[in-house]
Order: C-alpha cells, then sequence, then structure tokens
C-alpha cells in the first residue's frame, strides 16, 4: 500500500512539475543589432541566399560553389540599394541604367571588398545564405551625396 501511494506521489509530483514548466514560455529573444541596411554611417549589410546548379558529391566543392553564388548576389543587392538610394536623392539624375553604372564605377573596390559576417549552407550544401557587410568611412555620405 505504501508502495502504491508513493507512486502516486511520484506521478503527482512529475504532473506539477510538466505543468509548471509550460507556464514558463519565453518570448524569443530579439536582436538588439540592426543585421541589414545602414548599420552605421560606415557599414552597410545585405543578407541574401545564393544557389549552385552543381552536381557533386564534394561537400567542399558545393560549399564554394554556393557561397559564390552567395556573394555575386549580395554585391549586386548592395548595387541596387546604393542605386536606390541615389535616385531617391538626386531626383531627375538619370535613368537607372546610368545611375547604377556609376554606382558599379564608384563602389566596386568597397563592394567587393565586403566580408561574410554569417554564412549558413542547407539543401545539401547547394543554397548558402550571407549576412554581407561593406565599410568604409563616410560611405552612407558618400552614396546619397555621390562624392566620392
Amino acid at each position: 500500500m505504501k508502495q502504491i501511494a508513493a507512486s502516486f506521489a511520484i506521478l503527482a509530483a512529475l504532473a506539477f512539475v510538466s505543468c509548471a514548466n509550460e507556464q514558463k514560455k519565453t518570448e524569443p529573444v530579439k536582436a538588439d543589432k540592426i543585421e541589414e541596411g545602414w548599420i552605421s554611417d560606415n557599414e552597410f549589410r545585405v543578407k541574401v541566399s545564393g544557389e549552385t546548379e552543381l552536381s557533386s558529391t564534394d561537400q567542399e566543392s558545393l560549399q564554394k560553389a554556393s557561397e559564390a553564388a552567395a556573394v555575386k548576389k549580395a554585391r549586386e543587392t548592395v548595387v541596387k540599394n546604393f542605386v536606390t538610394t541615389r535616385m531617391k536623392q538626386s531626383q531627375g539624375a538619370g535613368t537607372y541604367a546610368v545611375i547604377a553604372l556609376s554606382i558599379d564605377r564608384d563602389f566596386r573596390e568597397i563592394i567587393e571588398g565586403g566580408k561574410i559576417i554569417v554564412k549558413t549552407f542547407d539543401n545539401g550544401d547547394k543554397k548558402c545564405s550571407i549576412l554581407y557587410s561593406i565599410e568604409k568611412s563616410g560611405l552612407k555620405q558618400m552614396v546619397e551625396n555621390q562624392k566620392k
């Protein structure tokens, strides 16, 4: 009889603990730091994913190819963002294509010199997601004011 009572006591305690744990749901942690766009007047970041068509069983080759696709897409995304910014700042300054060529020429070294902050692989390493950052002193002003 004592064993049955002890068993019920243990079950009751377990039920209480499991119910108590269910009530302690926490909110997801939100990052205090901005991940995309203008981080400061000197730094700009984009989040992109790139995928490779490469058919290989070599994990390293797949990762390199998907990372290269992601970096290419990140650089293109930075150019698009900078063109949009410049078009807003300079109404009537030219067509999208003309401004895109100007941005590419003026910021090529800075954009190509960017770095990957975060990198993850999915889909059997065929897909790479990155957070790409470019930095230069006064970068935001250079983009907005067309000054280099």
